[in-house]
């Protein structure tokens, strides 16, 4: 009988010491849950699933739920990590505000008068066509 209740002890000491992951958010869930194909942003998605787990979950647990998720899909070797680590500087923090992204465009805005100028002074297109190597027939 006490080797029952050894056993019952020792059980519940170990019980005891496991730890209870919390629940993720629905809209964690349904991320996880949502991978795009490759080639339809599953690099950022893994950016942004990592970053919204972080909060709940250890990047080796966070890696491995990514991988189950994406076991489908080719990933390239180490890809997975590298998003858990890069995300983890903008981890997400529960009741945050979002955030707003400020859109920087790629090309500067066009100089009308500064392209007049060089179209004016610059060849035309009869002398860019006879410069041409590529020779075209009428």
């Amino acid at each position: 009988m006490s080797v029952a209740k050894n056993e019952t002890e020792s059980g519940q000491d170990r019980l005891s010491t496991i730890r209870h992951k919390p629940i993720l958010p629905r809209f964690v869930r349904d991320l996880l849950a949502s991978p795009p194909k490759r080639g339809g942003g599953l690099n950022n998605w893994f950016y942004r699933v990592a970053r919204v787990l972080h909060p709940f979950r250890e990047s080796a647990e966070i890696i491995e739920l990514l991988k189950a998720a994406t076991c489908s899909e080719p990933v390239k070797q180490g890809e997975i990590e590298r998003a858990v680590q890069r995300s983890a500087a903008t981890t997400w923090k529960p009741g945050q505000a979002a955030q707003t992204i400020t859109h920087v465009p790629a090309w500067p805005k066009v100089n009308d008068e500064q392209r007049e100028a060089v179209i004016a002074s610059g060849p035309g297109l009869v002398d860019l066509w006879e410069i041409s190597p590529v020779q075209f027939k009428d």
